[in-house]
């Protein structure tokens, strides 16, 4: 009994991730229908032309019959030109549909991620997360479309051979399909070694795009310990891995596609060495000899695709699994079904009671039944040892995860009641390292607000003193920054972080070691832009250094999972 459960458990587990599919499959299905019709029209154009080729032998040529030549000429060049057009057209559709299924895929999945917190990111290889987004989601969308076409086509194009082949002699068409049982039998026995090495090229794919993504990021560290004949060693490694590994799914797939071939070129010559004996005996005639080894050939197209598309399951197996595995990844908060709104006068209160949070794999609690009061409208500072609680803390307030116990309320409504939209419009974060985004200056400074007008874009960089050196770039706000903004320095990347924020006019902002990267000066600098334009609102400094805390209403110390308050000589010894 437990086995059969197991079974059908196996079963729905196989099924869940099908319907998946299916739902992006179904929104083409017109489209869909009409390659299969564009493909059947070429299939029966395909069939039609070696009977033609028949007659051009047998009633043409060996009659000597002119007319006739030029009759059935004229009829495969009617069918080529035919076949031509209605495989352009089909190719157009195909590609359209194909390309809608995969890009709704990859854009549902991207949206899922966007769901996750950013702890999972930094916790998932880089390179395997691009290797399913970009290798398997692909490998899912061909198994989404090909093979119904495929399976279609294939089983119209082999039907039609094989009643055009018993039509023209029955005994040579037993002859041409004896060994498609053991085909069968062959391919089954080698279907697992298929699957457990295209996983492992997989992996391995996503092993040497994460080494480029994290190399490249770290290029100037690289550069500057001398580590640049390690790492091509490194990468030296893994591709010999890959490369092993490779080879090993390339031989696996050989030999899959390569035993059924044998045997099939086995019956061929078998076909042909019968039908030879035939034509001499006069049983047969030279033009169905020829018409029966076409169609022999079209069938054994349909057979080994269709045999083909066992293996192919199973690699499209794999990458299904890797995409649901994204897919079914949980995140660790979710919107509220009746969300509430923020009072009507909100300033940016924030309160945390008993608030105890710990992280899955870690086991200890970061915070451990922590009190804070932060009044709306004041600058709170807080400090602290590294890795003592303060990005979680932020973490908290923007809803990437939620509390084990407590409550933290803004306003006085729990986080977990309001709109998560809503919640993170009203927190702005300044970073240790701002984050720029590939795109212009423009795009950057209003990429929280994107209707932003030019006025007031230029404006905001005016009021965080930036605009000065945009404006003596060749293109100004048009000038386009890479990934990482490395043509900015510290300080005017922190600029455009500010700019950003300030557009998006929170309640809250939260500096995050945002000066710890600059220097003394610009640090001040960033400081009093800060208090001047967001004086109003609540602002939260988090500081291992004791300039940034300076100015602050209050002062409190996270450590060991509680809120300490020290007064600002306390702060500056620390």
């Amino acid at each position: 009994m437990d086995q059969g459960g197991d079974g059908a458990h196996d079963r729905r587990a196989e099924i869940r991730p099908l319907t998946w599919l299916l739902g992006f499959v179904r929104p083409q299905a017109l489209s869909i229908i009409g390659v299969l019709a564009l493909s059947l029209a070429a299939t029966g154009i395909g069939l039609a032309q070696p009977y033609i080729t028949k007659f051009l032998i047998d009633d043409g040529l060996i009659a000597r019959d002119v007319g006739a030549i030029a009759l059935f000429c004229g009829l495969l060049l009617a069918a080529a030109l035919g076949s031509t057009a209605l495989g352009g057209l089909n190719r157009w559709v195909y590609t359209r549909t194909s390309g809608a299924i995969l890009f709704r895929i990859r854009e549902t999945v991207y949206r899922h991620l966007q769901t996750l917190s950013p702890k999972w990111f930094a916790r998932t290889p880089r390179g395997d997360l691009m290797a399913r987004i970009d290798g398997d989601i692909a490998e899912v969308q061909r198994f989404a479309v090909d093979p119904l076409l495929a399976l279609t086509t294939g089983v119209i194009a082999l039907a039609g051979s094989l009643a055009l082949m018993l039509s023209l002699s029955a005994q040579l068409t037993l002859l041409a399909f004896a060994l498609f049982p053991l085909q069968a039998l062959y391919l089954r026995k080698i279907r697992p070694a298929v699957e457990r090495r295209t996983r492992t090229v997989r992996e391995r794919t996503g092993d040497v795009t994460g080494f480029f993504l994290d190399r490249f990021s770290a290029m100037r560290l690289i550069q500057s310990v001398g580590a640049e004949e390690r790492e091509a060693d490194r990468l030296s490694r893994l591709n010999q891995t890959f490369l092993g590994d490779l080879l090993e799914l390339q031989v696996t797939s050989f030999f899959a596609a390569a035993g059924p071939g044998l045997m099939t070129a086995v019956m061929t010559a078998v076909v042909f060495l019968v039908g030879g004996m035939k034509v001499v005996d006069g049983v047969l005639t030279i033009g169905t000899l020829i018409a029966f080894t076409a169609y022999m050939a079209r069938a054994t197209g349909p057979v080994n695709t269709l045999l083909g598309l066992y293996v192919a399951a199973q690699r499209a197996k794999v990458s299904l699994n890797r995409v649901r595995e994204l897919v079914e990844t949980e995140p660790e908060v979710s919107q509220p079904l009746n969300p509430l709104p923020l009072p009507a006068h909100a300033a940016g209160a924030i309160d945390l009671t008993d608030v105890t949070f710990s992280y899955q794999t870690e086991g200890q609690a970061v915070l451990d039944c922590a009190q804070l009061h932060i009044e709306g409208g004041t600058k709170m500072a807080i400090t602290g040892p590294s890795g003592g609680g303060k990005s979680t803390l932020i973490d908290l307030l923007m809803r990437h995860f939620d509390p084990d116990t407590g409550q933290i309320r803004m306003d006085g409504v729990d986080l977990k009641d309001l709109d998560i939209g809503q919640l993170r419009s009203q927190i702005g974060i300044v970073e240790q390292d701002a984050t720029i985004i590939a795109g212009t200056i423009t795009e950057n400074i209003a990429y929280a607000r994107p209707g932003a007008s030019t006025e007031e874009i230029e404006g905001a960089a005016r009021a965080v003193r930036i605009d000065s050196h945009i404006s003596s770039l060749p293109k100004g706000y048009d000038t386009v920054l890479e990934t990482g903004g490395e043509i900015l320095s510290g300080g005017q990347r922190q600029r455009i972080a500010i700019a950003r924020a300030l557009l998006r006019d929170p309640l809250v902002l939260i500096l995050d070691e945002a000066t710890s990267s600059v220097d003394t000066s610009t640090a001040r600098e960033i400081i009093e832009t800060v208090d001047d334009l967001f004086g109003d609102r609540t602002r939260i400094i988090v500081s291992h250094h004791s300039q940034p805390l300076e100015g602050a209403d209050r002062i409190v110390e996270l450590r060991d999972g509680q809120f300490l308050p020290l007064d600002r000589k306390e702060a500056v010894a620390e």
